[in-house]
């Protein structure tokens, strides 16, 4: 591995800088920098590459351990040697001796550490002008290319290497054969991976591909959706080129991921601008409907919700047949806009409007896609068939009586009796084929009716449940009254589109420090919380929004004295804990995360004891890796109740089994855990 590396010193031209200081230093200082700096890269005394061959070389024959100390007498050995030239034997079996004599690191550690080393050596010293001369110096990929891409942690580098230097040939044909390989996923939040087409197209089907198959895993989808949105808004062509594919597959494929995955990707680039708002209509044929398209440019551009617009809009989907296609109108932010209209407690709405701002929120919310509407395209199918079944069939009975007609022109008043029956006999058989299309035809439109009942049902349904909810949340009631109006919700919290009014209202709520102000809302919080478990419960794909509210309120600022935040901190701890339990789980560790290095040891302590109880054995590499993060903050005088203990020293013991995994740095917190754990 290390030879691999010493091939990327030369080409970086490490070794020829290094000439160029040390002649126009003929006598420099020898200085010892500390190990852990890495300001030795560009001192006098750093190694050149020819000494580190021959260093490799030496200790690739022996047991090779290396320390701090033995580092630093390898650098001091290596500068002596490069200046007196008549001591290099001497020189060299002292530094072999140092490194053999050595016994504190396993081979292990100094297979990662002198890796280490060379990398941050590439990393400082890399020339991409001198890496593209390998194109014109082989006729093939490189040998030591091919081994480099097959290697987990030197296709990293080249990661690192290729987003510091996009434009280095060498780097981007790297990139190319890494994905040719099969490393797509690997690839995938690189902005080189957007450079080449190929590469692009395979990282994107790929990367769709795994959306796929979790659609029922938010914490992965959400992953893979962050890193589709880094490689298809790179650049106007690659967001083009994405949208038009998945607007291409949501014709011929009813997959409701897929459009929540064309909408990230406009609402990414639209915070850039508008424009992608207008490309959006364009994709979607939303001009084909001048009146919806002038109506909801107006509402996105102002981000705010006109009544005259309103007005129109419910008058183009409640009146007449021919409405137009309901997809136009499933824009999150129009949804979200639809929601703070009315579900904010301390904005007034219009009681003549209100009924039309319910209707299309309800309809947005339960009415089918009718893109294609089934009635035209059944009606249409079915009157072709018969059509064609009857043009065929005349033409058939004239193909037979003209074949008759030929053949038969001698015996034709023999046959005469015998063909007229036949020409009866098609006759009624034509009949039968119309009467059973008449009468699949009327089916048909039973069958119509009877879904339109049911979407004009499920339509009011919604409407009568956004009403009552709408109602509880804008009086905001308190004490007594807002228990009995919790029961009542709860009621209706089944319709996700409730869900998301009832989750806004509780936002202003909870994250007002003015709320706090009056112990009758202090006393309401538990009701508000109580219904954000319901919801998060019954819908997961509302558990990141819950999180983001627990979030809000766990870092607001308040008035409240410090046993009393601490308290509710407390509280809101427990909360964050049920979104574990209902799955939410690398999203909370993350989180928390984040909040370890600045709060309170008593809360680290409260949620790991809470967690340890939760958690059981089989972890998953991801899930190591976040508690271990979360540990790393944890004060070793952080008191766990007995039984956390156990359960913690057995968590380390499975890490451990992960070792070859984790990196060098996760290794050494687990071990620092485990001696203060015994």
């Amino acid at each position: 591995m290390c030879n691999l590396l010493l091939s990327w010193l030369k080409l970086s031209g490490y070794e020829e800088r290094e000439r160029e200081k040390l002649s126009a230093n003929p006598s420099p200082s020898v200085a010892t920098p500390s190990p852990a700096s890495p300001s030795h890269i560009n001192s006098p005394t750093s190694p050149s590459v020819s000494e580190l061959e021959r260093s490799i070389s030496d200790n690739e024959r022996g047991s090779f351990s290396l320390s701090n100390d033995s580092s630093s007498e390898l650098r001091r050995s290596n500068s002596n040697q490069s200046n007196h030239p008549s001591n290099e034997t001497s020189q060299k079996n002292n530094t072999s001796q140092n490194l053999n004599g050595t016994p504190d690191l396993s081979t292990s550690r100094v297979d990662h550490l002198v890796p280490s080393f060379l990398k941050t050596l590439v990393m400082k010293q890399f020339d991409p002008k001198k890496a593209d001369t390998v194109f014109s110096n082989v006729d093939s990929t490189p040998e030591w290319l091919e081994r480099m891409i097959s290697s987990s942690s030197w296709r990293r580098l080249l990661y690192e290497l290729s987003e510091e230097h996009k434009n280095c040939l060498m780097l981007n044909f790297a990139i190319q054969r890494i994905s040719e390989a099969g490393y797509q996923t690997e690839i995938a939040s690189l902005s080189t991976a957007s450079t080449y087409y190929s590469v692009f197209n395979r990282v994107f089907c790929d990367t769709l591909l795994n959306l796929s198959i979790h659609t029922n895993n938010e914490d992965q989808f959400q992953e893979y959706l962050n890193d589709l949105k880094k490689l298809c808004c790179h650049s106007p062509h690659t967001y083009l080129y994405a949208q038009s594919t998945l607007l291409a597959i949501m014709k011929k494929v009813d997959a409701p991921y897929l459009k929540r995955t064309s909408q990230e990707l406009e609402a990414c680039v639209a915070s850039k601008g508008f424009l992608a708002r207008k490309v959006g209509f364009l994709l979607s044929n939303t001009v084909a409907y001048p009146q919806v398209h002038s109506c909801l440019s107006c509402i996105l551009s102002e981000q705010s919700i006109n009544p005259g617009d309103i007005i129109q809009l419910y008058n183009l989907y409640s009146e007449g047949k021919s409405k137009p296609p309901v997809d136009l109108l499933r824009i999150p932010e129009l949804v979200e806009l639809f929601i703070q209209a009315l579900f904010t407690p301390s904005q007034p709405v219009n009681e003549s409007h209100k009924h039309k701002y319910l209707y299309l929120l309800a309809y947005i919310a339960s009415v089918p896609s009718n893109i294609h509407s089934p009635s035209s395209s059944s009606s249409s199918s079915s009157s072709s068939s018969s059509s064609s079944s009857s043009s065929s069939s005349s033409n058939n009975n004239n193909n037979n009586s003209n074949k008759n007609k030929n053949r038969n022109t001698n015996k034709k008043k023999k046959f005469h009796h015998n063909d007229q029956n036949l020409l009866n006999k098609q006759d009624m058989i034509e009949e039968t084929s119309e009467e059973e299309d008449e009468e699949d035809e009327e089916e048909e439109r039973e069958r119509e009716k009877e879904r339109e009942k049911k979407i004009e049902k499920k339509l009011e349904e919604v409407v009568e449940a956004l009403r009552e909810a709408q109602s509880i949340c804008h009086k905001n009631s308190f004490g007594s009254e807002l228990q009995i109006s919790a029961q009542t919700l709860k009621q209706y919290i089944k319709y996700p589109i409730v869900c998301m009014g009832v989750l806004h209202w509780i936002r202003v709520n909870l994250t007002d420090p003015s709320y706090y102000d009056t112990s009758h809302n202090t006393l309401c919080t538990p009701i508000h919380l109580s219904l954000l478990r319901e919801i998060s419960a019954l819908h997961p794909l509302l558990q990141l929004k819950s999180l983001q509210i627990l979030v809000s309120c766990f870092e607001m600022e308040s008035e409240l004295n410090a046993l009393a935040v601490l308290e509710f901190k407390r509280t809101l701890v427990d909360n964050v804990l049920y979104l574990l339990q209902c799955g939410c789980v690398i999203p909370v560790l993350r989180q928390f995360q984040k909040w370890s290095p600045q709060i309170d040891q008593s809360l680290i302590r409260y949620f790991l004891n809470k967690l340890f109880g939760m958690i059981g054995g089989n972890y998953s590499l991801i899930f190591i890796r976040e508690m271990i993060k979360i540990l790393a903050f944890t004060n070793p005088d952080t008191r766990l109740n007995p039984d956390s203990k156990l359960l913690l020293s057995n968590f380390l013991d499975e890490c451990l089994s992960h070792q070859h995994e984790l990196t060098e740095s996760e290794i050494k917190i687990i071990s620092q855990l485990r001696t203060t754990t015994v």
